[in-house]
């Protein structure tokens, strides 16, 4: 793989990685820096992508672990999340994807850190629990009682509409 190959990768997925890595950030800087990250590994490892059929999935799959990682290290040194303001967010993202973001920040921002990766694939990926509990390496049974238990957890004014 060359710089070619990524500008191809980063033109096609570019925003979708970005737009994950906001939604489990809340801080468009350090979205953009995982973004990076998460190109300078697809360039560093090559072909491990491969292994995977769709880039995207191993792309969305590096940024996840960054991100959770990073989450992680913050809840362990008592760093709160940052707030993200609608206008930042509006200047951020595209349209279609604000409104949905604006719902599910809340109530990725309420919960542990080892949840915010199930909750990005349930809300923002909208995976079906068929895909999830594939993704996941889960039963259907169990990937429906983490739903009912994100649900649950949600923060209220996200239930007054269904936050996902």
């Amino acid at each position: 793989m060359n710089g070619h190959d990524i500008a191809v990768l980063y033109r096609a997925y570019g925003y979708v990685v970005f737009r994950r890595c906001l939604a489990y950030l809340a801080d468009v800087g350090a979205a953009r820096a995982v973004m990076q990250q998460t190109f300078v590994r697809a360039l560093r490892d090559r072909c491990s992508f491969h292994a995977y059929g769709d880039p995207q999935v191993w792309l969305c799959r590096v940024a996840d672990e960054i991100c959770v990682s990073i989450l992680h290290s913050n809840a362990r040194n008592a760093i709160p999340r940052p707030e993200l303001s609608p206008g930042q967010l509006r200047a951020s993202v595209a349209d279609d994807d604000h409104d949905r973001l604006l719902k599910v920040l809340p109530l990725l921002h309420a919960l542990p850190p080892g949840e915010a990766r199930f909750a990005v694939l349930f809300c923002l990926d909208e995976l079906t629990e068929d895909e999830l509990a594939q993704e996941l390496g889960l039963s259907r049974r169990a990937v429906a009682r983490r739903i009912t238990q994100l649900l649950r957890s949600a923060p209220l004014h996200a239930l007054e509409s269904s936050p996902c």
